[in-house]
């Protein structure tokens, strides 16, 4: 019996051997998605830097033709990145989701293939869109180019010759940076994030040239001036206690390392608030040549070293300054934890900034972990934020059962300070069980666009909740999140898990072993969504930098629930509903668009 004629064997041949070569490239292909790493990671960081310097980049290019020339220049190169993006970087529906609705194993390993494909070349494209169009560009420009030196490989540099000056090797393996280690969903998380940085960047340089434009020619169009009424000549002195890990060097500076000595070391710092202040800001020196000035920028002006590991003359000390005040909010006691990528002296002026303009009358400290102070030291700020839970919990108790006992006690941890918060409230409760009265103190807790997951947040509830039953009035925990987070996206990338402050943790119930109820169906801990306000430049700042979500913050530690809030009539927030879980939100429309975007997926 003949199967093929004569004719048709040709064509036979020529079909097995496409098949051949098809079946070799699948397989090349797949090694070499092993082989990828994070391209497009230290470009991100790149960018980062250089959105996050722009009032630096404004007072470098002063004049209205440098800065014209220097805008146009940048934002010809972001236009190539994102058109090179291709649309992927705004595709928030990945791979994963989309294989659900396909039937057949085959049919998932096809489309995973075309998708794997597609994010690979997105990458390669915005990769080469940096380093054709905007890496040349600010390597000629001197002083940008210093301005950015620890992101920005110098002239006729790879970046990987550049990385391996700024990176150990478990530091690229981390961050996915050495040949071996490559995820292609992790690529896809590093396109979204890069595709809504860059659409940010872009309309933050086009306002910022109306602005320059209208303030050269005398135009009325002129940024708006939220600002106190000012008194010339004046600046408000604002005292924030600290406790840190930190290793302290000999010019007695704390840096991003580890104190080798036991305990903690303790300080007092004033800190200067110009009367030219705008709430949200942190007014700094622009430039190389301006010098900090008091009178119109956050400036430390005097820092009490003295106590060092005396933790009995610190709370001595905070005592002391609660009984010096008048009555009203005299016994309020903020404490701040601040996140990644944080030097001592910035979280020290943060917290300044928050006392001023939260008005808040009684005592500010910060507590200072030893973070790196720079994007690149991630994976070092997440280690030894592990070890600070320790020194963190013990210093919670502290202020907690030694200050005055009429003290009411409040939080605030930001980001991956998140993490160590959690961790120490988990400790502190099965000691507490048989001492509720100074828990009764705890009023406040605040956990801002928190970098850790939502499990460990609600094993961190449960436990609270079992260390207070004996306070007449528990503590109120609030979480603050936001879609818009763009740090929050890039540590989901390198995590592959959603993020506590990203409000999508909140839409569905958690996996749990145990089939234990879900803390948060009762609604007690308040879920603040703060996606579409006008935030920081990567929207991971806002509890800081929106006068919106100050005030709120504000009202809140005046012991005002979300749901009172919300009734308010000059209200900043709002309740959205989903599932039965209630939100607030600072811009409601928003957040019901993802919740039925949300609702329309699941019905497909």
């Amino acid at each position: 019996m003949v199967l093929f004629s004569i004719e048709m064997r040709p064509l036979i041949l020529v079909a097995a051997s496409a098949l051949g070569v098809a079946a070799a490239w699948a397989v090349n292909f797949r090694a070499r998605l092993r082989r990828v790493g994070h391209h497009l990671l230290p470009r991100f960081f790149l960018l980062i830097a250089l959105y996050e310097r722009l009032p630096e980049l404004t007072s470098i290019y002063g004049d209205e033709r440098e800065w014209e020339s220097f805008s146009d220049k940048i934002l010809s190169c972001l236009s190539k990145i994102r058109d090179a993006a291709d649309g992927m970087s705004l595709n928030d529906q990945e791979p994963q989701a989309v294989q659900t609705e396909l039937g057949s194993r085959n049919g998932q390993e096809l489309l995973h293939t075309a998708s794997s494909w597609n994010v690979e070349r997105s990458v390669h494209r915005v990769s080469d869109a940096v380093d054709r169009c905007l890496l040349p560009y600010l390597q000629s420009q001197e002083e940008v180019a210093m301005l950015l030196r620890d992101y920005l490989p110098k002239p006729k540099q790879s970046w990987e010759a550049f990385i391996d000056t700024k990176l150990e090797d478990s530091e690229k393996a981390f961050f996915g940076l050495n040949q071996h280690h490559a995820n292609i969903d992790d690529e896809l998380e590093a396109l979204k994030a890069c595709g809504r940085l860059v659409i940010q960047f872009i309309s933050e340089i086009q306002n910022v040239s109306k602005v320059i434009k209208g303030a050269t020619r005398g135009s009325k169009e002129k940024a708006p001036d939220t600002r106190r009424k000012q008194r010339p000549n004046f600046y408000t002195e604002v005292k924030v206690f600290y406790a840190t890990d930190r290793k302290i060097t000999e010019d007695a500076e704390y840096v991003g390392e580890r104190s080798v000595e036991r305990g903690l070391h303790y300080g007092l710092v004033v800190v200067g608030i110009p009367n030219v202040h705008k709430a949200g800001y942190l007014e700094a020196p622009t430039g190389n040549s301006e010098e900090a000035n008091p009178l119109k920028h956050v400036v430390i002006l005097s820092i009490d070293t003295t106590l060092r590991g005396d933790r009995t003359g610190f709370i001595r000390k905070i005592n002391e300054e609660l009984d010096q005040k008048g009555s009203g909010f005299k016994h309020n006691i903020f404490l701040y934890i601040h996140g990644y990528n944080v030097h001592h002296k910035d979280a020290i002026k943060r917290a300044a900034q928050l006392k001023y303009d939260l008005q808040l009358e009684g005592v500010v400290i910060v507590y200072s972990w030893p973070s790196k102070g720079t994007l690149w030291g991630y994976q070092h700020d997440g280690e030894v934020i592990k070890l600070t839970a320790s020194y963190l919990e013990s210093f919670i108790q502290t202020i907690l059962s030694e200050v005055c006992s009429d003290a009411k006690v409040h939080i605030l941890a930001h980001s991956m300070g998140n993490r160590a918060l959690i961790k120490a409230l988990q400790g502190i409760q099965p000691r507490n069980d048989s001492l509720p009265q100074p828990m009764g103190s705890l009023t406040n807790v605040i956990f801002a666009a928190a970098d850790e997951t939502r499990t460990e947040f609600e094993n961190m509830v449960t436990s609270l909740r079992r260390g207070t039953e004996g306070a007449k009035v528990p503590p109120r925990i609030t979480v603050y999140s936001s879609i818009c987070d763009i740090a929050l996206h890039t540590s989901k990338m390198l995590h592959w898990k959603v993020r506590l402050g990203d409000t999508r943790s909140f839409f569905e119930r958690p996996n749990r072993e145990d089939n234990s109820p879900d803390v948060v169906e009762d609604n007690s801990p308040d879920v603040v969504d703060a996606s579409g306000v006008d935030a920081s430049r990567v929207h991971h700042s806002y509890y800081g930098d929106v006068p919106e979500v100050i005030r709120d913050i504000q009202e809140l530690l005046t012991s005002s629930s979300a749901e009172e809030r919300a009734r308010q009539g000059n209200a900043v927030i709002k309740p959205v509903s989903y599932n039965d879980k209630l939100f607030y939100a600072f811009n409601p429309k928003m957040l019901k668009k993802v919740f039925h975007s949300l609702k329309v997926q699941l019905e497909r």
